[in-house]
């Protein structure tokens, strides 16, 4: 049989059984295919007969619990590639020290553990429709690994520990799992070479501030990420850069620790998204944008934000503020000049002065809803925001009402005042 397998052609196809088991097949064309094998009572002599030039072997539904590190050293010596497909038996795999295999996929099995030692020569490690719920911590043993993927298994959390001694990672890809919390464990810095991270396709992402110091990578999200009790002054803004700039995401920002919300952390965020949301963030009580500020829309609710300095921004379209401390509309709003909709809802502010508005000439929507706005007054002495044609002062306390206030704006198509306590209304003197 030796023999004769030296000369086998590169399309051979065996159809073998052993006693009373399930036969298995084996096809090689381009990749050689093995189906239905169960090493325990097959053995692994078919490997003999693997062409030399082959590269790559595929086992279709693997009759094995544990593949173990006898069966991958096996494969390693004749093949640098495995793929292990449909194997619905398969629940553990050890990756030896002598294991030369560069490429290991597995895809579609019940795989929940994963027993690697220390290795030099595997180079890609994908995993894909598991039941594996953590990532593996021997993967620090990994030294060679460049390509990480794990697709479609129930990871929750994420710690990126492992990859801190995973000198040679680039691209690490977590697909469509399940992951909601990010943390890192380990007390050095992380994967130098790391260029690529894609965490698109999970549940809804966490990220805590520190984890981005100590990995460089370009994070992709899916449409928003979350980055939780950063403090700019201390934890700076690196990990700002390696936002994907390939498609529009936006950052939430949850416990902002920064008393001021300063023009410096605005610009740079601004360099690499469009949208920036701060949420439940009660330290924050400043915001000041300035000029070359990039962003599109800004949204801040939940804090204590009682002071709002804006220089002249041409960029910034939308401006929403929320649940603040803001007993005032700031004077400073004229300098919008580009937005287009601007909400100031949920504030302490009893006196609402429409001259901010008078400057900002693309202004389209005003939103000044759930305030406790009794009194309104127009102090500018030019025609106000011409282009206005929607004010909202719903839920406020207003009394008096003089609509000869609103009567600059003259594309004006709506003006909403539901559940004021609204005793006279004034057009003219009448």
């Amino acid at each position: 049989m030796k023999a004769s397998a030296l000369h086998l052609p590169s399309w051979i196809i065996l159809v073998l059984s052993t006693g009373n088991a399930q036969a298995f097949n084996m096809a090689c064309s381009a990749i050689c295919i093995i189906d239905n094998l169960n090493p325990a009572k097959d053995g692994m002599f078919m490997l003999q007969y693997v062409p030399r030039s082959h590269r790559s072997i595929l086992f279709g539904n693997l009759s094995v619990a544990e593949v173990d590190a006898k069966f991958m050293d096996a494969i390693a010596d004749r093949l640098s590639e495995l793929h292990i497909a449909d194997s619905p038996m398969v629940q553990k795999l050890t990756v030896s020290k002598r294991c030369n295999l560069s490429h290991l996929i597995v895809t579609k099995s019940r795989l929940s553990s994963i027993v690697i030692e220390e290795n030099e020569s595997l180079n890609l490690l994908r995993i894909s429709s598991s039941l594996l719920n953590q990532i593996p911590p021997g993967l620090r043993h990994l030294k060679a690994l460049s390509y990480l993927g794990i697709f479609s298994c129930p990871i929750v959390t994420l710690d990126l520990a492992p990859f801190c001694t995973t000198r040679s990672l680039k691209s690490l890809r977590l697909r469509k799992n399940k992951i909601r919390y990010i943390l890192n464990s380990s007390p050095t810095p992380c994967s130098p070479v790391m260029e690529d991270i894609d965490l698109s396709d999970n549940q809804w992402l966490q990220v805590t501030s520190y984890i981005c110091m100590v990995v460089a990578f370009r994070m992709k999200c899916k449409n928003m990420c979350v980055i939780e009790n950063l403090r700019p002054q201390k934890d700076g803004s690196l990990m700002f850069r390696y936002l994907s700039t390939s498609e529009s995401y936006g950052v939430k920002f949850l416990n902002l620790r920064s008393t001021v919300v300063t023009e410096v952390f605005l610009d740079e965020i601004g360099q690499y998204v469009d949208d920036v949301e701060i949420e439940k963030s009660p330290v924050v009580q400043q915001l000041i944008i300035s000029t070359q500020c990039n962003l599109l829309h800004l949204h801040i609710s939940d804090s204590r934000l009682r002071f709002i300095q804006i220089e002249g921004n041409v960029r910034l379209t939308s401006l929403k503020i929320s649940s603040t401390l803001l007993e005032e509309v700031p004077a400073t709003l004229r300098y919008l000049h580009a937005a287009t909709v601007i909400d100031i809802s949920e504030c302490p502010i009893v006196t609402l002065d429409l001259a901010p508005f008078c400057s900002t000439l693309s202004l389209h929507w005003l939103k000044l809803t759930k305030n406790k706005i009794r009194y309104i007054v127009n102090s500018s002495t030019v025609p106000c925001s011409p282009l206005m044609k929607q004010i909202e002062l719903d839920e406020n306390h207003i009394q008096v009402l003089n609509l000869e206030l609103f009567s600059t704006s003259s594309r004006l198509l709506r003006a909403g005042f539901k559940k004021n306590a609204i005793k006279l209304v004034m057009y003219h003197g009448v």
